[in-house]
């Protein structure tokens, strides 16, 4: 599933489940300084702890072949 934007509360810690089902994917937050490789048929676990609010991008870092510029979300992110 694609999300567009995720909800999260500032400064609680969150950790994120992810996979992939085809390629190597990335998982980049470059804003909270995050960044993950999402490798096909693993759960990768990624946790960190919002340290500001607004509304921050997240994105694939790895170019995955087509639809990679469509890989791209917010983290709503409130006080």
């Amino acid at each position: 599933m694609l999300f567009r934007s995720i909800q999260l509360k500032l400064g609680e810690p969150v950790t994120f489940a992810l996979t992939s089902l085809d390629f190597v994917h990335g998982f980049g937050v470059p804003d909270f300084n995050v960044r993950a490789d999402l490798i096909p048929n693993k759960v990768t676990e990624v946790t960190f702890t919002p340290n500001k609010a607004g509304k921050i991008p997240f994105l694939c870092d790895n170019f995955c072949g087509e639809g990679h510029e469509h890989m791209s979300g917010y983290l709503l992110v409130t006080a």
